[in-house]
């Protein structure tokens, strides 16, 4: 679909009470194009178109981020349709209009300005996303769980192999920790599965609201707190591994109100090996159809696997 159509003006007016419709481009993914809507300055929104339809898990998305905004946890409102619905629909393309959430994006790669309440604010929210949900009943299948990107790789295992360097090493990797995730026992609750610092857009006292539940699913909240310790402590192209400041207080102010409180020991890193080689795995076959030679150390995700699973060697 091209981007700013008068088609899709007119049907964002027709299914919406707002006239006036202007749209402004914001980004594209292999999941979604994203706009900003402005309704005649009445309004502000953020349509997202997906590039999956209904019975592909969008209805599990909109339905949890629906009821969370009736609770305490942040997130952005959806806007319903003039039917009262969650969403519309294009073909198999579905529309979705968030409430436009005005703030800021915190970043933790200049050290000398990283504010320590947004990182405690941070854990508290997501810790009240893993108790509200626990209290929560949505009977709706998800496809996606947490072995999803794991199993990407191991569905092309032949392919990847011969692909990347290092990648039979990489698959075998990925096979002991199924094994090892799946021995686990957890009570399941509603899990971001991405709650990295880009997801989660602040306001001078505290957080506006998470955003992007894509990849959201029922899982263990230890793995959902594994991957924010790794995404908020640990920048990109960081040598000297983790900020141990904000990696403590992260878990600290998490523990704090978390009806589950989770210990600095085996298991959490091992969910935090876990979380770095599932977003290699995502990382890695984006790229399995690119000319030039590929090796799994390309990945800082991976990178950030190795110096936690050195950690665990040496405890």
């Amino acid at each position: 679909m091209d981007k700013n159509t008068d088609d899709l003006k007119k049907l964002i007016e027709k299914e919406y009470k707002f006239k006036g419709v202007q749209l402004t481009f914001l980004r594209e993914s292999s999941d979604n194009i994203v706009y900003y809507v402005d309704f005649k300055l009445e309004h502000m929104g953020v349509l997202r178109l997906s590039k999956r339809d209904v019975s592909q898990d969008i209805l599990f998305e909109l339905k949890w981020i629906d009821a969370l905004s009736k609770s305490p946890v942040p997130v952005a409102p959806i806007i319903r349709t003039n039917n009262g619905k969650l969403y519309f629909q294009i073909e198999k393309t579905v529309g979705v209009v968030f409430e436009f959430m005005k703030g800021f994006h915190l970043d933790l790669s200049n050290k000398s300005k990283i504010d320590v309440k947004y990182i405690k604010e941070g854990a508290k929210a997501l810790a009240k996303l893993h108790n509200i949900s626990s209290a929560i009943a949505i009977n709706i299948p998800r496809k996606r769980n947490i072995f999803t990107e794991l199993n990407r790789i191991l569905v092309i295992k032949k392919e990847f192999e011969d692909r990347f360097g290092g990648g039979k090493e990489f698959t075998k990797l990925i096979e002991e920790y199924i094994t090892w995730a799946k021995s686990q026992t957890y009570k399941p609750v509603l899990i971001n599965n991405d709650y990295r610092i880009g997801n989660v857009i602040f306001k001078n006292n505290g957080i506006e609201a998470i955003i992007d539940f894509d990849w959201a699913c029922i899982g263990p909240a230890q793995k959902d707190l594994a991957l924010a310790l790794v995404e908020w402590s640990y920048v990109d192209k960081t040598d000297n591994g983790p900020n141990k400041k904000i990696f403590e207080t992260f878990l600290s102010e998490y523990n704090k109100i978390a009806k589950v409180k989770f210990t600095k020991n085996e298991t959490l890193f091992k969910w935090i090996c876990f979380s770095c080689l599932s977003d290699t795995s995502t990382y890695l076959i984006d790229r399995i159809n690119q000319e030039k030679p590929n090796k799994v150390t390309d990945s800082y995700m991976y990178q950030k696997h190795l110096y936690f699973s050195n950690y665990i060697k040496n405890q």
